[in-house]
């Protein structure tokens, strides 16, 4: 949602009120009425009872006008001028606190608002695009306006990438397009911007090693209560078998809002390792995209509710070494990158639940902080003198996230264990693009168990 704000024309007429009775209490206590006859100088008051001289010996005015010498005693009024005084402050004080809360942007120029997008700022570029799609939702912007905003909404869609900004952008474009509101050209552009899907797989595959492939998923979407994305199962197909792949990304971020709110969702892939007997030489794996949207603001995807649908055909070619090559992972092992590495994973914490079956499931959780090399781990743990491979992974350099490791078996007891991780590349081959990872290992004795019961 855009900022709340409130119109200043009544806003400040709560601090008007006072500010009034303020000047009035003013005059009263200050320049009160005169009262009696005793004459004065109007230019500086001197009291001129008795002067026969038609000038003033304080200032030196001409008295011999009408309208020189005024009549009666102003008898000032200090009570009533400190009320006035404590009036006019709090006048001000009301100024000051309905001036806060007006949303003074919303009176900044239409063209200057414009311009807040190119700021380097993210704060000013998302302020200002929920201010241009307020301003379009309430009728005030010029129809030249209102292209120029749909063209740099469809701009910002074609992006295909997130900028942590904002997602106006995308309500903007779905709400309009739900209301008919878009040209047939726009209308074209914005569906098939809605989601793009990229096929990855390892360049060079050993012979007889799983093929590791990927579907990197991208969505700019407006959200699943305007529109719904499907685009699974993927058919992968390599040599004459056929693979399936489920998306990640349109069930949990798109379908159901997930932790982007539907918005925009990048970077999401799924990854399958296809084992196909395939001689050495060039081939080529092809993804069957079945990708259909549908109207959000129905519970079920059905026929009569689907907006739009493409077959999407991806293909990507590699090549079967015969044998592995010299150097196939490079190794990468010196002191300074063991340190930093060292530094950069830590075992966050051990969770044992136990099921009603007497088997364990344990969970190990690992912080990972700025790697700095590409890295393939095989996970081990050491306890009651047993030692157990719960898993391995593959981490990018630079990669920051936390997450965990399940294990399920059963498990000796002991309150503590060691934590084991070595590199491998094993799993660096089961990658599709790590070629060289950290070579070393990194022991973390005495790691606390905890034991939890199970839901």
């Amino acid at each position: 949602m855009g900022p709340a704000s409130l119109e200043p024309h009544w806003l400040f007429i709560a601090s008007e009120i006072p500010l009034v009775l303020s000047i009035l209490l003013l005059k009263l206590g200050i320049w009160p009425k005169r009262r009696g006859d005793t004459p004065h100088c109007r230019k500086c008051g001197y009291n001129l009872t008795a002067l026969a001289s038609e000038r003033c010996p304080e200032c030196g005015a001409d008295l011999s006008g009408s309208k020189a010498i005024v009549r009666g005693e102003r008898r000032r009024r200090p009570i009533v001028t400190v009320l006035a005084i404590s009036m006019l402050g709090l006048a001000g004080a009301l100024w000051v606190q309905t001036a806060r809360q007006v949303n003074w942007y919303h009176w900044r120029p239409t063209a200057w608002v414009f311009n807040d997008l190119n700021s380097t700022s993210p704060a000013a570029v998302r302020k200002a695009w929920w201010e241009l799609v307020r301003r379009s939702d309430a009728g005030k912007l010029s129809r030249q306006d209102e292209l120029k905003l749909l063209d740099l909404c469809l701009d910002e869609q074609a992006a295909q990438k997130l900028t942590g900004v904002t997602d106006a952008p995308m309500r903007y474009l779905g709400q309009r397009y739900l209301n008919g509101k878009l040209s047939p050209k726009q209308e074209k552009r914005f569906l098939e911007q809605i989601a793009r899907f990229e096929l990855q797989v390892r360049p060079k595959v050993v012979s007889g090693d799983p093929i590791p492939v990927k579907v990197v998923e991208t969505y700019r979407c407006p959200g699943s209560s305007m529109l719904k994305v499907d685009a699974s199962p993927v058919v992968l197909a390599c040599g004459d078998t056929e693979f399936h792949l489920d998306l990640q990304g349109t069930s949990v971020s798109v379908l159901t809002g997930g932790s982007f709110g539907g918005y925009a969702v990048t970077g999401n892939s799924s990854q399958r390792l296809l084992r196909c007997d395939l001689a050495p030489g060039r081939h080529v794996v092809t993804a069957a995209v079945p990708l259909k949207i549908y109207d959000g603001r129905y519970t079920k995807r059905e026929d009569k509710h689907l907006r739009y649908k493409r077959d999407i055909r991806l293909e990507r070619s590699f090549e079967v070494l015969p044998a592995k090559p010299e150097g196939y992972v490079k190794l990468i092992k010196d002191p300074e990158t063991d340190r930093e590495v060292r530094e950069a994973v830590t075992p966050d914490r051990i969770i044992r639940t136990v099921g009603a079956d007497k088997s364990d499931l344990l969970d190990i959780e690992l912080a990972v902080t700025g790697l700095p090399v590409d890295c393939a781990f095989e996970v081990l743990v050491r306890i009651g003198g047993s030692e157990l491979n719960v898993g391995s992974l593959s981490l990018r350099k630079g990669q920051t996230l936390r997450f965990r490791i399940p294990h399920e078996g059963t498990l000796p007891a002991g309150d503590v264990c060691d934590v084991i991780i070595k590199s491998s590349q094993d799993e660096a081959r089961r990658t599709v693009d790590i070629f060289e990872i950290w070579d070393g290992e990194l022991v973390y004795e005495d790691v606390p168990v905890a034991d939890e019961k199970p839901d």
